[in-house]
């Protein structure tokens, strides 16, 4: 057994019942976001940290994504012909500023006026953040 996993025992129902072991990532309990940025879980999941808690999150969809598509290319259009600084970000890490010791959202899109920095994980102070609602994110919304 390795020490950076936990191991469950599940029961499969696939031609009788087997019982299982199942290994999953550690997670810390109460996990910072810097910690979260440098973590290694050790699968391909991508997460996002909520209230200090890793979560799975999942690519968009095909509907979703063209979504995005159609609500940021607008918001695009805008700022270049008015001139602003801003660029807009799809499916971005963003921290609350209220909540950013534990805390990484990826919200649909999210717009940022603040000037672009290749070493940072988020895009810095987002003016605009838009979450598209589905059935299955409509509870965390």
């Amino acid at each position: 057994m390795l020490p950076n996993l936990r191991y469950e025992a599940r029961n499969c129902r696939s031609r009788g019942a087997i019982t299982a072991v199942v290994a999953f990532p550690k997670v810390p309990a109460g996990m910072a976001v810097a910690v979260f940025l440098n973590w290694e879980p050790g699968d391909a999941n991508q997460r996002q940290l909520i209230d200090g808690e890793p979560a799975r999150w999942l690519p968009p969809n095909a509907v979703r994504a063209y979504l995005q598509g159609k609500l940021g290319r607008p918001i695009g259009d805008h700022r270049r012909v008015s001139g602003l600084p801003c660029d807009v970000f799809t499916n971005p890490g963003v921290v609350p500023a209220t909540t950013a010791a534990h805390d990484m959202r990826v919200p649909d899109l999210a717009v940022s006026c603040s000037p672009f920095d290749l070493t940072k994980a988020a895009p810095a102070y987002p003016v605009l953040i838009v979450e598209i609602i589905s059935p299955g994110n409509r509870a965390d919304a």
